[in-house]
């Protein structure tokens, strides 16, 4: 029995040297990389500023396909670092309102708030355990989403809304957009994963790859919940082990 548990034990510890190599490697290049793809943005800018009315039309496109792509690629570097910095930051988890987290991700978004004329009704959504920036940075981004995935010509509407329960808080982000397919909610989730066509909408495809890695830090986990309308994501956060 005491070798078996000496295995297992030297098993565990082999994987946890691996996963943390993993997330210093992940790091590491993606920040190296997320600093030259700045570089090639911004020598393309000097170029496509020096060329001014003596390069060819093509020629100005050409460079202004490569700015577009290497600001493409920078927007996927910095949010690889930031999926790194949410699995190697320490959890700072404490009870905390939920209320004002969700009020202050709402108020870092209200110019895209105001340029989509969106309504966000925020609930009282009393308290919950959690790393209090963590929890603000998956509320930003599931309420960007909730923004930015929109019906043509309809304002967003979004609500912010709790669920209550035993053992856990669920936190739900509900919208009237054009909601997400059954058979493709779980790979929504996916790192880069955009579920239309390429160009169809703003980002890069990471907003609900971080969200689930927040909620699984925290012992949860975020999911898709049938709604009548739109798309609903679920945030479940477990409550602390005296409260419940």
């Amino acid at each position: 029995m005491s070798s078996s548990v000496g295995a297992l034990g030297d098993d565990r510890a082999r994987a946890d040297a691996a996963e943390q190599e993993l997330r210093a490697f992940t790091y590491i290049v993606s920040h190296d990389l997320a600093a030259t793809f700045r570089q090639v943005a911004g020598f393309s800018r000097l170029l496509l500023g020096e060329l001014g009315e003596h390069g060819s039309a093509r020629l100005q496109s050409h460079v202004a396909h490569i700015e577009a792509a290497t600001g493409k690629c920078q927007l996927m570097m910095e949010q690889m670092l930031a999926l790194s910095r949410v699995q190697q930051n320490p959890l700072d988890a404490r009870t905390v309102d939920a209320t004002s987290i969700a009020r202050l991700a709402a108020l870092g978004l209200s110019a895209e708030i105001t340029d989509a004329q969106a309504d966000v009704s925020i609930e009282p959504l009393g308290e919950i355990h959690g790393d209090p920036a963590l929890l603000g940075q998956a509320l930003h981004a599931l309420l960007d989403n909730a923004i930015k995935f929109r019906v043509a010509g309809v304002a967003p509407r979004v609500v912010i809304q709790s669920v209550p329960g035993a053992d856990a808080s669920r936190l739900r982000i509900i919208d009237n957009g054009p909601g997400v397919a059954p058979a493709s909610r779980e790979r929504a989730f996916g790192m880069f994963q955009r579920l239309r066509a390429d160009g169809a909408y703003p980002g890069v495809g990471a907003g609900l790859a971080i969200c689930r890695r927040i909620a699984r830090r925290h012992g949860g986990d975020a999911r898709f919940v049938d709604t009548d309308q739109g798309a609903c994501v679920e945030l479940v956060l477990p409550n602390p082990p005296a409260s419940r």
